[in-house]
């Protein structure tokens, strides 16, 4: 075979294998990268949860026992007099601060990607919502007083976006319920109801 054979037959072959392998290793690249994004947004929610953050809960919860409000299992927001004695006692606002400020934290790591929305929402939608509904009036008073509206406002953000989210996904629920039902009745050959 000679050198000018060799360079128009065995040449391009090898340079497609060689581009072939390139862009076979770009892919693969591209998949790790992928799969290690998305393992660091699952530990970072694992980080989410550790125990020190509900410690913050319990000594928000113990420190407002000592002023005569249940902060256990509230199902309601604070009222103006609960607001007053919470801002009066600084050990309390100290406690429910570092919870606020906890949970604006995991709030702003979720805005920005850093943790996996649907991750988070399974694991911490029903307690972020409820505690944005109980603390909503001391927000308010807090932007208020500080005359700032950005004054915990991913803990905003986030409550109220997944507290629609959740309001969508029981109409749809309610919905699919009522589909099969029918579905169900259909099969046995019952009339609908009216």
């Amino acid at each position: 075979m000679v050198l000018k054979d060799f360079s128009a037959e065995i040449i391009p072959i090898v340079q497609t294998i060689i581009a072939f392998v390139g862009l076979i290793s770009l892919f693969l690249l591209w998949w790790q990268i992928r799969q290690n994004n998305i393992w660091n947004k699952l530990r970072s929610e694992h980080n989410f949860i550790q125990k020190w953050h509900l410690e913050f809960e319990v000594n928000m919860i113990k420190a407002a026992q000592t002023i005569g409000i249940d902060l256990k299992f509230r199902p309601g927001p604070l009222s103006d007099d609960e607001i007053s004695k919470i801002v009066s006692s600084e050990d309390v606002l100290a406690s429910v601060t570092m919870l606020l400020c906890d949970i604006e934290n995991i709030c702003a790591a979720i805005r920005i990607g850093a943790a996996d929305n649907d991750l988070a929402y399974a694991t911490h939608s029903s307690r972020i919502v409820a505690r944005y509904k109980m603390f909503e009036p001391l927000i308010e008073y807090m932007r208020t007083r500080e005359n700032d509206d950005e004054i915990y406002i991913e803990f905003q953000k986030i409550a109220l976006e997944w507290e629609a989210r959740h309001l969508s996904e029981v109409e749809k629920q309610k919905a699919s319920v009522a589909t099969l039902s029918d579905n169900l009745l259909k099969a046995k050959g019952v009339c609908k109801k009216v």
